[in-house]
């Protein structure tokens, strides 16, 4: 009687380590599928690390094809002009301009510097490239 159970029970047995098998199989596959694809991604972060270290601005510009910028440039001269004494108390006048990547900020910094017409009373600009890693000292 207790052979005739255990001989019963080999099939099953040998499904289920099948079925098991099989579900080993498919979590390995998917551990490497999960592995390549990080890889992946671990290569795309380092050329795009890469490519923003090396990324530099100047102040040249081709106006046009940009717009909509015009009523920001306009506002960021009249604050460049404007005779405020907290914005030219040290005759140096810093303008930041930031917000998320690709929105123009770069653009509408060169269309400022561009306009040599409305900053006429500015004797001397200077372009400057603030890489990711600011210090104020190497500025």
């Amino acid at each position: 009687l207790h052979q005739n159970k255990m001989t019963r029970m080999l099939p099953r047995l040998a499904i289920i380590k099948n079925a098991m098998a099989i579900q080993v199989q498919q979590t390995k596959q998917l551990v490497m599928s999960l592995q390549e694809e990080s890889e992946y991604i671990r290569e795309r972060t380092t050329i795009f690390q890469e490519i923003i270290a090396k990324r530099e601005t100047g102040p040249v510009l081709e106006e046009a094809m940009i717009l909509g910028r015009g009523p920001d440039k306009e506002r960021i001269i009249a604050a460049l002009l404007s005779t405020e004494p907290n914005i030219m108390q040290e005759h140096i006048t810093i303008l930041p301009i930031f917000g998320l990547a690709g929105i123009g900020k770069t653009t509408l910094a060169q269309m400022v510097f561009n306009d040599t017409h409305s900053l006429h009373g500015y004797d001397f600009r200077v372009w400057v490239h603030v890489s990711p890693q600011f210090d104020f000292h190497t500025i």
